[in-house]
Formats: C-alpha cells, sequence, structure tokens
C-alpha cells in the first residue's frame, strides 16, 4: 500500500478540516507534550519524560478536541484516545523517533506498544482494504481479523521531541509488527 504524504500549507489545512481538527490544536497537544518533557529532571524514574509527554499530550488532546464536533474521551482497548463516531477517527497521542516529518523515513514508536494498539492498527488496516494495490490473482496476507467496535480510522499523532529537535505528524498506520509501527498508508 503506497503512503500519502500531505506536507504542503494548504494541503495541510484542509486534510486536518477534512478530520475535524486544525494545525492550531494539534499545535496545543504538542507545546503541552514539549513543556510535560521538559519539566522532568535526572531526578525522576527512567521513562518519565516520555510518559509524562503523553500523559499531557492526551490531556490536551481531550481538552482541545472534546465538545468540538461530536468528539469524545475514548479509552477502548485501554488506549486513552479522542473519537469521532460520526467521522469514524480515533486520535491517539504517540512519542515517536527522528523518523517523524522525514519523507525518506517514518516514525516509529520508541517503546513497544500493546495488543489494544495492535487491534487498533489491524482494523485501520481493514478499513483501507479498497486501496490495496494488489496485481490481479494476488493474495494480500492480513495477519489477523480485527475485534474493532466498529468501522473507526485510528490515527496517531507522532511527536519527537529531542531539545531543541522537535517535529509531530499526524500519521495512519496500517501495519504493526512486534510492538511497533512499520507501515502507514498516510501522514500529515
Amino acid at each position: 500500500m503506497k503512503v500519502t504524504i500531505f506536507k504542503h500549507p494548504i494541503e495541510v489545512t484542509n486534510r486536518l478540516a477534512e478530520r475535524a481538527t486544525s494545525k492550531e490544536l494539534l499545535l496545543a497537544m504538542l507545546d503541552a507534550m514539549v513543556t510535560a518533557k521538559s519539566e522532568c529532571t535526572d531526578n525522576d524514574p527512567s521513562g518519565s519524560r516520555g510518559w509524562r509527554a503523553s500523559q499531557m499530550g492526551t490531556r490536551r488532546n481531550r481538552e482541545v478536541h472534546v465538545g468540538v464536533g461530536d468528539w469524545a474521551k475514548d479509552n477502548t482497548d485501554q488506549v486513552p484516545s479522542i473519537v469521532s463516531k460520526k467521522l469514524g477517527i480515533r486520535i491517539v497521542v504517540c512519542n515517536t523517533d527522528d523518523g517523524t516529518c522525514v519523507d525518506a523515513s517514518s516514525p516509529q514508536n520508541p517503546s513497544k506498544k500493546g495488543v489494544g494498539n495492535e487491534r487498533a492498527v489491524d482494523a485501520n488496516q481493514l478499513s483501507f482494504i479498497d486501496q490495496l494495490e494488489a496485481p490481479a490473482g494476488r493474495v494480500v496476507p492480513f495477519s489477523r481479523i480485527t475485534t474493532s467496535a466498529g468501522p473507526v480510522v485510528t490515527y496517531y499523532f507522532c511527536a519527537h521531541i529531542e531539545g531543541e529537535d522537535v517535529r509531530a505528524e499526524l500519521s495512519c498506520p496500517t501495519s504493526f509488527e512486534s510492538g511497533f509501527f512499520s507501515e502507514f498508508v498516510e501522514r500529515i
């Protein structure tokens, strides 16, 4: 499946509007994550910076989106997110590596994700089945049948925060291997 990358300002604005969000709302989430990560010190337990950034990004995601349109808090499969049932879209916050916002690479979660995220990504794969570019007669393998409750596509707000290097994108993964993203269908 080919990945579509939206990076020109007008494309980004339009695509985010179709997703009932905006660059301003996503930047508010990113700002909360940067602030939370920078508040941690060497005296905090290892992993605190990433966990705190994710926690505060999720909080801000809910603060800026819930109440706009039909966005609501969601914890399906114990994955904290927001969901718009009308649009069939879920947004999850995720810390990612330096492949974030790099065309020749892809964002990668630095720590292994669990089965709830795996089910969400599997559901994404099945949501885009009509876009598969398989030659005639070729069987496209799917790793498992999803147990998702409905036709909801899960996007991840991927944030890379390392000192002064701060980048973020809204991405839709379609493949998940051993707890890590491996393919995307869309990156904004």
